[in-house]
């Protein structure tokens, strides 16, 4: 998984190489904030169509949470730290609101076995070493966690002895955005929340499957179609310079009046490692050969699933 960053290059290379997202290919991403900086009035037509998965507050499905914690922390922010103050709590990043309930949640722990045993509750062991340090009081600190149950700002915070995930009514919520063309300029996009899913224990049951649930907005595809893809990428109209190895049994050649395409046949001379110095060097488009699948070849080039006999490969 990418961050924000990260695919916000991989996107920017990707627009200026062309021919690799919509409409040809539906782009799904996980970093909601990654299209801040692309300029949308140039580009609009190869981003219609993507779709974000972001992760959002128990709120945003009214949920019960904490909002005057919430309020009380926002009101801390500000006092301590005026310049990266965010006065909307819809703005704070939801791995935050987690990271506050997993801090508040040691600190009532901290403070029950402060009250249990005074002396030694803060103390530590193999202080030296930052890897082997540890609470000397851990096991009654691990058995107070596990007692331990509040309204957090991500809804409930409850832990069970035989499970490491939150128990009770809490979840993970998630929401699809979806890259639109703006209503307002066709030279725009607008990004349209199109998909919930509520993963609150509450709503499920053993043998139930959790399900996407539509916001009532239609989902804007590649291409800026209202249907669902069914297609791969098509190759019509392009041309493939394919390079073919002699291998016997496997290469036998022929002619075919009605086929048109070029091929070239590799010299006998050839290795199997200049094959995959030709393609990993874009000088071969696609290779033909029995090559074998290693760990090294793997990290140059990619290899199709096998055409004969676990064998026969093409090599991209």
């Amino acid at each position: 998984m990418a961050a924000g960053n990260v695919t916000t290059k991989i996107i920017r290379q990707s627009l200026e190489v062309g021919e690799v997202m919509a409409p040809s290919f539906l782009w799904i991403l996980t970093a909601s904030n990654s299209l801040v900086d692309i300029p949308n009035d140039q580009n609009v037509n190869q981003l219609v169509g993507m779709l974000m998965l972001r992760q959002v507050s128990p709120q945003a499905f009214n949920q019960l949470t904490e909002t005057n914690l919430l309020n009380e922390s926002l009101n801390i922010w500000e006092e301590i730290d005026p310049h990266s103050f965010q006065e909307s709590s819809s703005k704070v990043d939801i791995f935050a609101l987690y990271a506050f309930d997993a801090a508040w949640l040691l600190i009532l722990a901290l403070q029950q076995l402060c009250q249990r045993n005074s002396t030694n509750c803060l103390s530590f062991e193999n202080t030296s070493n930052c890897f082997k340090a540890r609470l000397t009081a851990q096991e009654d600190f691990h058995k107070i966690l596990q007692t331990i149950t509040f309204i957090g700002l991500t809804g409930r915070v409850q832990f069970h002895s035989n499970t490491t995930d939150r128990i009770d009514d809490t979840g993970v919520y998630y929401v699809i955005d979806n890259i639109q063309p703006s209503r307002m300029s066709t030279n725009k996009f607008q990004i349209v929340e199109v998909l919930q899913l509520n993963g609150s224990l509450q709503y499920n049951t053993y043998n139930s499957t959790t399900a996407w649930v539509t916001t009532g907005n239609i989902i804007r595809w590649p291409g800026q179609r209202n249907e669902i893809p069914t297609d791969y990428a098509l190759l019509r109209g392009k041309t493939l310079n394919i390079t073919v190895y002699i291998s016997p049994p496997f290469f036998m050649q022929s002619a075919f009046p009605n086929i048109q395409g070029n091929y070239l046949v590799a010299s006998n001379e050839t290795s199997y490692d200049e094959l995959i110095e030709c393609v990993e060097n874009r000088k071969c488009e696609i290779v033909m050969a029995d090559l074998a699948e290693t760990a090294t070849r793997l990290a140059k080039v990619d290899f199709s699933t096998s055409i004969y006999d676990n064998a026969l490969r093409l090599v991209v």
